[in-house]
């Protein structure tokens, strides 16, 4: 996540920009909206464009991240870029015929954006061309249900079946028709999957959303699914555009444009919670007025047209969450009703490595606040490395805002922690494992070393809306306060502001927050929570407070270490759980501990497993003895660990 320079990403300076130079403007709920002279978009469409053509095409600028999208000619761009045709236009139309104008600039298009290879896609047989027996075979081995596919439906996507009989792929095209991508179903492992061919970084506009280009009839309403198979399966029984998706878990703002021209958008995702917090964080970015999510009741629209569900009966139910400053049972039924029937969800998403943690803890929750602090070295930066890759193989979108430890010796740690293989031994094994890790939903902030909290808040706001970002680690709050600018506030007045103001954010937006605090400088062996550095106002605003807790052992120069939870505002459990360091793969997990320790095949390996050290980002102050480090055959663990061999 860049920093944003000045006021380049603010909402004001857009709109004083176009107040000063007189261009008209309209507000919906995520953008600006501009119209232009066509003939400034020439040098960029593939048609002639004559003088007396008046048509002048919407262009909507991001209220957040400035960025525009023309939707009806797929032209897109950065504000800096939107900034310079129109003065470069309001310059021209000041000059006289005889004075030479200035060149428009270029201006991207979508379909310039990507190559697509159709080679594979020529490839495939059509879906047309497949008898009844041959298309039913393709069914049973994606797991897909008949009843849930028409082949009609296939065939107006342009639905294509590779010679196996194991893939089912669709273009993907943009409203004017262009091709720029396709969505293969396939499966792997058991498990059915969907996947965006070409592979691309979601960091802008592509990958492209299915189904926009067969939404010129209809601009009523439209139908958001999560799935290419929810699409096919509700094509046949609803008579409304169904968008689907790129991703589940992500609406990219540059999206947000191509959905404006429908009155009326139903949000239907999975049923479960990350479903539906997903659902209702969409139509917060889209406009809460116009959309509706389906009740929870109803699961994601193939399995409810297996269980013979009435669809019509689901989206004539599904509700708007748009009140003014009020809200009522009716709104908060859906959630109410959830945390009855799948109140084991509702604890939040469980941890795999720290398994023990979900005793006390329930499992990781949106829009809470939690504090977790260690002495110096005692590994607080490795240990959340590792906590909050468990989340991440999860599919948790977390942002990491490390100011002490570069991003580069973080992805250095994180990188073993995820493979289980000391990389530095074998260092083959980097392309394979920076392939792997890098599917995982992580971002990075690039602050380092002291750091003015608003610059901060801008570029975790910024990332919460673009990458809908869950889990936020904030590493350390120290960093934020010796930057402050306010001179006259004492430090613990420092800290209580930036406190209140992570706060208020983890609530907002509705995701987790992690800050850590150093502790006090203090004799006492074991820290509690008066030991966190700052006035009260820290454990008093956090949801859940977390001590790394050292233990010297008298038969060990090694130090035990524990996580404490001394606060659990939603469970009100408390309690500790230990860990046991790895220092091969930088691991603190008694899973990944086990899984390394039960490779080993020496002696010697077995003793560097079981030795324990300070933080290997902060301090290496030890030097291990030469070791073999086994590679695990996985890029994550299996979910049953293996007991450890007994000396």
């Amino acid at each position: 996540i860049p920093k944003t320079g000045g006021n380049a990403s603010n909402l004001l300076s857009f709109q004083t920009f176009f107040r000063t130079k007189g261009i008209p403007v309209k507000e919906s709920h995520a953008c600006i909206q501009v119209d232009i002279p066509i003939y400034l978009l020439a040098p960029k469409l593939d048609q002639e464009i004559e003088p007396q053509d008046l048509r002048t095409p919407k262009v909507h600028v991001n209220k957040r991240t400035g960025n525009f999208v023309i939707p009806e000619h797929g032209v897109y761009g950065s504000w800096q870029e939107l900034e310079l045709l129109l003065k470069t236009w309001l310059k021209n139309r000041k000059l006289s015929r005889s004075d030479t104008q200035d060149k428009y600039p270029k201006l991207s298009l979508i379909k310039d954006s990507v190559h697509v290879d159709t080679k594979m896609y020529v490839k495939y047989k059509p879906v047309d061309s497949l008898r009844k027996k041959k298309l039913g075979e393709v069914l049973n081995n994606l797991n897909i249900s008949k009843r849930n596919c028409d082949v009609e439906v296939l065939k107006s996507m342009g639905a294509r079946v590779s010679s196996d009989l194991q893939e089912i792929v669709v273009p993907v095209r943009i409203p004017d028709g262009t091709l720029v991508g396709y969505r293969v179903i396939s499966k792997l492992e058991e498990e059915l999957q969907e996947s965006n061919i070409p592979v691309r970084a979601k960091k802008n506009i592509l990958p492209f959303p299915h189904g926009l280009h067969q939404t010129e009839s209809e601009k009523y309403g439209c139908i958001v699914v999560g799935s290419l198979i929810d699409s096919i399966a509700l094509g046949s029984k609803i008579n409304l555009p169904i968008i689907t998706l790129p991703d589940s878990g992500n609406l990219h703002p540059d999206h947000i444009p191509f959905l404006d021209q429908f009155q009326t958008i139903f949000i239907w995702l999975t049923n479960d919670v990350q479903g539906y917090q997903n659902a209702k964080l969409f139509a917060q970015k889209i406009c809460e007025r116009k959309c509706k999510i389906v009740n929870s009741s109803y699961p994601n629209p193939s399995t409810a047209l297996e269980e013979d569900l009435d669809v019509k009966a689901a989206l004539s139910e599904a509700r708007s969450l748009y009140h003014e400053s009020l809200t009522t049972f009716e709104q908060l039924r859906d959630n109410v009703y959830l945390e009855f029937v799948q109140s084991d969800e509702m604890m939040g998403v469980k941890w795999k490595r720290f398994a023990a943690m979900n005793n006390i803890l329930g499992g990781f929750r949106r829009g809470e606040l939690t504090i977790f602090s260690g002495r110096t070295g005692s590994g607080k930066t490795t240990f959340l490395s590792e906590w909050s890759l468990d989340l991440l193989t999860q599919g948790v979108n977390t942002l990491w805002c490390s100011f002490e430890v570069k991003n580069t010796r973080l992805m250095r740690v994180m990188m073993k922690q995820f493979s289980l293989i000391n990389i530095d031994k074998d260092i083959q094994e980097f392309d394979s494992i920076a392939d792997k890790f890098t599917r995982l939903p992580l971002y990075l902030t690039d602050f380092h070393g002291s750091q003015q909290i608003d610059a901060v808040m801008d570029a975790v706001s910024h990332a919460v809306y673009v990458h809908d970002i869950t889990h936020i680690i904030v590493d350390n709050m120290q960093f934020m306060m010796g930057s402050s600018g306010y001179k006259s506030f004492d430090r613990f007045q420092v800290q209580d502001n930036t406190i209140e103001k992570f706060r208020k954010f983890a609530t907002a937006h509705n995701c987790h927050v992690t800050l850590v605090i150093h502790p006090r400088k203090e004799d006492e062996d074991k820290l509690t929570s008066n030991s966190i550095f700052g006035g009260a106002k820290a454990t008093q605003e956090a949801d859940n407070v977390l001590l790394l807790q050292e233990e010297k052992s008298d038969d060990s120069f090694f130090k035990k270490k524990s996580v404490e939870v001394v606060k659990n505002r939603y469970a009100g459990n408390l309690g500790s759980i230990n860990l046991r360091f790895c220092k091969p793969v930088n691991t603190f997990s008694r899973y990944a501990f086990e899984i390394v320790s039960n490779s080993a095949d020496s002696e010697e390996e077995e003793d560097t497993v079981n030795s324990s050290t300070s933080d290997p980002i902060i301090a290496e102050a030890m030097i291990s003895k030469k070791k073999k480090t086994t590679k695990l055959e996985s890029d994550a663990p299996s979910e049953t660990v293996a007991k450890p061999k007994k000396k």
